[in-house]
């Protein structure tokens, strides 16, 4: 995923072109109120459903311990949220567009070296054990 993305940025005027043409022949054939929301429906159904996820994770978390620390953590990640949220929107139009994808690719190449460190540790714990069989 991680050099496809960087791929991306040679696709950029090829989509940009195809989803111009899309979008305004959409615009043009409805013109209605309805269609006027389908743009914003669509990150809203997706922001939702990611709100109930959360609901529900941290519901099932707080039936295990006290309750007391979790209000924190969910507030705490709201305003994470919205503060990157709102950094994107400002500094969309200001970033290229390559050096958002070479950023975001370092960041998921981290964030998959972790995982996979972690891994690695587990396995080794495991492989500790005396009734480990290869």
């Amino acid at each position: 995923m991680a050099f496809s993305m960087i791929r991306i940025d040679t696709w950029r005027s090829k989509w940009e072109r195809k989803l111009t043409k899309v979008t305004t022949d959409s615009v043009q054939k409805h013109t209605s109120t309805k269609s006027k929301y389908t743009l914003f429906l669509i990150p809203f159904t997706v922001v939702v459903r990611e709100g109930v996820e959360a609901v529900i994770f941290l519901g099932g978390i707080g039936l295990e311990g006290s309750g007391n620390t979790y209000p924190l953590a969910a507030v705490t990640g709201a305003i994470c949220g919205i503060l990157i949220g709102y950094l994107l929107y400002r500094g969309g139009n200001h970033v290229a567009f390559k050096w958002f994808l070479g950023a975001s690719t370092l960041l998921l190449l981290v964030i998959a070296a972790g995982l996979f460190a972690g891994s690695v540790h587990e396995f080794e714990e495991y492989t500790k054990n005396e009734n480990f069989i290869l």
